[in-house]
């Protein structure tokens, strides 16, 4: 399995941060090819809280659900996608 990750330094709270990533609406705003976040079922931040979303990349449009794994308010969001294409997200502020 293949492993991406990447730190950056930002210049808020952990809590706004953190605030801003579970809202899972604002992905596109920073996931370049996610072109949607749609049907959002729940609160994302109870674990099983499930959404549809869009991603395209190189020309394909692969779509499918993600749901949420885990959230610790203000210290770590993780999700999975579980269709179209399998993946887990870690979000984690400092």
């Amino acid at each position: 399995m293949s492993k991406v990750t990447q730190s950056l330094e930002v210049n808020c709270s952990p809590e706004s941060l953190m605030e801003f990533i579970v809202d899972v609406t604002n992905h596109p705003a920073f996931i370049g090819p996610l072109k949607a976040v749609e049907n959002v079922k729940g609160d994302v931040r109870k674990p099983g809280t499930s959404w549809d979303w869009v991603f395209k990349i190189a020309g394909v449009e692969l779509a499918g659900k993600a749901e949420t794994v885990r959230c610790v308010p203000a210290k770590e969001f993780v999700y999975k996608t579980t269709t179209g294409a399998v993946s887990t997200f870690t979000y984690r502020a400092d």
